[in-house]
């Protein structure tokens, strides 16, 4: 398992912001065709356009760099960027589970520590990587303790 010496990164699915970014854009084009028709002054229509312009360098920034969700190494996790989530961070040998559940209307990785905190990864935001994080949690978790597969030799 040397793949698991490195430390790994995963990244909101760039869908997630992008979606709301597609409807702004969608709205502001949709304002500066009707500001357009109705007459508004030439700055205000080209106001909104710098508006769209700067909401697709947003866009593009979100493409290239989306911000961190959760950091795997070999001696613990970090959830980043999640509100609410009451451990940012804690070694692997301190977890006592780890589970999925439903928070908050959505599935959720549940990493429970063994005094009693808890920390959590909304399943959603990981889109596509969602599946390989849980499985790379699940098997940095039991390097931490130890276990190792019985086909191993």
């Amino acid at each position: 398992m040397a793949a698991l010496a490195e430390d790994r990164t995963y990244s909101f699915a760039r869908s997630i912001g992008l979606r709301p970014i597609g409807a702004g854009l969608v709205m502001l084009g949709l304002l500066c065709v009707v500001a357009a028709a109705i007459g508004f002054p030439a700055w205000a229509v080209g106001g909104l356009v710098v508006l769209a312009l700067a909401l697709v360098a947003v866009a593009v920034r979100l493409l290239a760099f989306p911000p961190r969700l959760l950091t795997l190494t070999a001696d613990h996790y970090a959830v980043h960027n999640i509100r609410g989530n009451p451990t940012a961070s804690a070694a692997w040998a301190d977890v006592a589970s780890v589970s999925t559940r439903d928070i908050a209307g959505s599935a959720a990785v549940v990493i429970e520590l063994a005094d009693g905190r808890t920390s959590f990864v909304p399943v959603g935001l990981l889109g596509s990587r969602a599946v390989e994080a849980q499985r790379e949690i699940h098997e940095r978790l039991n390097n931490a303790h130890g276990y190792r597969r019985l086909n191993e030799g």
